[in-house]
């Protein structure tokens, strides 16, 4: 975390096998827990982002689904194109990823900085050293197959768990603290 303000968060529901997407893209797969009227902590996000970050991918979805649900957060959108007629408070970011996590750094003097999407901008920014917490939301389920949230065989940082809490619904949230130094060979202990 920065000692000037907020932190930059990888915020992000999985399945039990580690899947944030069916291979097509879907999230469908997610609706069912929605149903419960639990917000399983989207609340306190919404309410502690200063920004939001994600990709193109999940930014056409996120269209899809009604009602633009950040029109009071700045949401940063990683693409290489423009976007056409974007939400209010809702820009193209276009750079590497070294550029991204920068900017990045330099919004989290205004608050939390929420990854709420993207695997590709989750890999570039846990490459760069960018991401300080990482918020998973384990939902009880199995897909098989998917997008997964970090591909295989990249460096991994150690990362330290600091809460957890568990809903009857079986979801659980898991924090952790990505510490900084040397990263690790994927499966390293």
């Amino acid at each position: 975390m920065t000692g000037d303000g907020g932190a930059i968060r990888l915020y992000v529901a999985l399945s039990v096998d580690g899947y944030i997407a069916t291979a097509d893209g879907g999230v469908g797969w997610l609706d069912r827990f929605a149903a419960s009227g639990e917000d399983y902590g989207y609340g306190e996000m919404l309410a502690a982002a200063a920004t939001n970050v994600m990709g193109r991918a999940t930014y056409e979805q996120v269209l899809t689904f009604g009602d633009w649900p950040y029109p009071t957060i700045d949401t940063l959108v990683w693409t290489r194109s423009p976007l056409t007629d974007p939400p209010p408070r809702t820009a193209a970011f276009h750079g590497d990823p070294s550029a991204l996590a920068a900017e990045l750094r330099r919004r989290c003097a205004q608050g939390d900085v929420y990854i709420n999407g993207g695997g590709r901008v989750a890999q570039g920014l846990l490459d760069e050293g960018a991401i300080d917490l990482i918020e998973l939301f384990v939902m009880p389920t199995l897909l098989g197959q998917g997008v997964p949230l970090f591909p295989a065989g990249r460096p991994t940082p150690r990362l330290v768990l600091e809460a957890h809490r568990a809903w009857p619904s079986g979801v659980t949230r898991l924090l952790y603290r990505v510490e900084r130094g040397p990263v690790r060979p994927s499966g390293a202990p």
